[in-house]
């Protein structure tokens, strides 16, 4: 313990210098930012503005993050850049959008990382002394309480870095379609340029360009400064469609069967034995299951060459959007909508579990929806067994939707974890504003007791931890809301199945089954018409002896599965 105490000591120290200097280095950058002279040649003035192009963004994106970490808006730059590349007007659209945002979030007090930084690195000094020195009986509760005090700060800063990698991927998606114009006149006229000797710009809809590779077999493009390449049964155009952490998504069509689909890839999944994981999880749990209501594995990438490939390609059935788009695209849903969204999600639910797994992400992004109101559950890359303890660990599921056993650490949880998830979804739906929309740990609990009251010690039943009963119970106290003056324009069965959902212990909370058969479903609900799953799912691959080149192995005999005459 003292070991790891003073590792953490000595990191902070030397990394805060490293933090503080990022302004002045920012600064440095800027002043060596300037459109640079070159011959009058076509091929030097497109690689110029290209890589003054790239030295822009890489400044700036550096200046959101030290923002971030900072919590300062000083750190944001207003980055004045020449007028002459054709992207200048797009970068300078985006800038100002991403800065408004950013500069909003942080005046609100959303965000900081520092601060955490700080309350674990006080706990640390204070529990750095007792475990040098040797704990006697009578500093044991000082001890207890201060190791107490120590998990809840980590865990701050823990949600605090969940939070930061939130706001970035938010941040990247704002930039989404400033980086297509940008690459369509910076990257690709580039490569154009090169290759035909001739300056030129193209359009943002024939900006990316096919190349055929391994003798025609696959084709590669060129997606947001990324290379794709998949076998050529997926024809041009290819459309992308999302970027997250989880990697790059572009839409197609399979010229065999005549589907649009989309295709996943999932860059260096094996640098990583938690991504490697994540990615065989994700294709063997899709391939397990078969339901109207969770997404349909198409295909698996077969690599080009079985002992060098690094990248992985996922081919799903291909959706319009997700429930956050639609959220926030400040759209109105009918309770018919809603109705028929959370009854189809419990649906899927319902098969989910009963194959032993708990998808413990369950958030709006991961609810995929079409045209004809059609839902199916999405993203299935930490799920997990319900008898799989060993791997029970408390970060999964975005704050916002977690349930209350895991915001306190409980190592072995249920299904219910979902179903919380589910109520979440239901509230945001019918309200248009996330129930829980938490800064850190701390505030999560207290805007969950807030509406569902605290609960009283026969509620606590479900923690094992002392430490966390005691941490609970110290805890302001608040009375149960009334969720029929909370909900006003919610029906009175959606308001009682929420509340059902929205249950503080795990163990009171309605069942997937009890809540299809609900009042409030009663239209959709058809028992015989909700099937389940007919084997229960196996993670045997998911031993600790497992490695990143055994899953390699096993993820490129799927792939061959799918396409065993490639």
């Amino acid at each position: 313990a003292r070991s790891s105490l003073d590792s953490w000591r000595q990191h902070v120290n030397a990394n805060n210098a490293r933090i503080e200097n990022c302004r002045a280095v920012l600064d440095s950058l800027v002043k060596s930012l300037s459109l640079p002279k070159v011959k009058n040649s076509d091929k030097g003035k497109v690689l110029m503005r290209a890589f003054y192009g790239v030295k822009v963004q890489t400044v700036y994106i550096c200046s959101v993050f030290t923002a971030a970490w900072s919590d300062s808006t000083n750190d944001l730059f207003d980055l004045p850049v020449s007028e002459k590349p054709l992207w200048a007007k797009v970068f300078a659209d985006v800038q100002s959008v991403v800065n408004g945002e950013i500069r909003e979030m942080l005046s609100s007090g959303r965000s900081t990382i520092l601060k955490e930084l700080e309350s674990v690195d006080a706990s640390v000094e204070k529990l750095y002394p007792m475990v040098q020195d040797g704990v006697g009986t009578v500093e044991a509760e000082s001890f207890k309480e201060c190791v107490m005090e120590f998990g809840v700060q980590a865990e701050k800063l823990s949600q605090g870095l969940d939070q930061l990698l939130e706001e970035v991927d938010s941040f990247f998606k704002m930039t989404l379609s400033g980086r297509d114009v940008l690459l369509c006149h910076s990257s690709w006229s580039l490569i154009h340029c090169i290759m035909s000797g001739e300056s030129s710009s193209c359009s943002t809809d024939h900006c990316i360009k096919v190349v055929p590779t391994h003798g025609g077999r696959y084709i590669q493009y060129n997606v947001y400064g990324q290379l794709f390449e998949v076998s050529r049964k997926y024809v041009p155009p290819i459309r992308p469609i999302g970027r997250g952490a989880c990697g790059i998504v572009c839409a197609a069509v399979n010229s065999v069967t005549g589907e649009k689909v989309a295709i996943k890839k999932i860059g260096n999944a094996f640098d990583n034995i938690i991504d490697a994981k994540r990615a065989l999880r994700e294709i063997k749990l899709l391939r397990h299951m078969d339901h109207e209501n969770v997404i349909a594995i198409k295909d698996i990438v077969r690599p080009p060459q079985r002992d060098i490939f690094n990248d992985v390609y996922i081919v799903y059935e291909l959706m319009d959007t997700d429930l956050q788009r639609v959220l926030r695209s400040n759209q109105t849903l009918s309770h018919d909508q809603c109705r028929f969204f959370v009854y189809q999600l419990l649906r899927g639910l319902k098969y989910v579990h009963s194959a032993n797994i708990l998808h413990r992400d369950l958030r709006p992004s991961n609810v995929l929806l079409n045209s004809k109101h059609e839902l199916k559950i999405g993203d299935f890359g930490l799920a997990r067994t319900t008898s799989d303890t060993d791997f029970m660990t408390e970060y999964v599921v975005t704050r916002w939707y977690r349930a209350p056993e895991l915001l306190l650490n409980c190592s072995e949880y249920t299904a219910a974890i979902d179903i919380w998830s589910v109520g979440c979804i239901l509230g945001e739906m019918m309200t248009g504003q996330p129930l829980f929309p938490g800064k850190d740990y701390v505030h999560q609990l207290r805007l969950i007791t807030e509406l569902v009251g605290s609960p009283d010690n026969s509620s606590l039943g479900f923690l094992r931890s002392d430490n966390a009963r005691r941490y609970v119970r110290q805890l302001p106290r608040y009375p149960k809301q009334h969720f029929a003056a909370r909900f006003r324009k919610m029906p009175p069965s959606a308001i009682d199945l929420l509340e059902r959902m929205l249950v503080f212990d795990p163990n009171q909370r309605i069942s997937v089954d009890e809540a299809l058969g609900h009042a409030y479903l009663s239209p959709h609900h058809d028992v015989n018409k909700e099937p389940v799953c007919p084997t229960p799912f196996s993670f045997d691959f998911e031993h600790p002896t497992c490695t990143e080149e055994h899953i390699k192995e096993v993820i490129y005999k799927e792939s061959v599965k799918f396409n065993p005459d490639h």
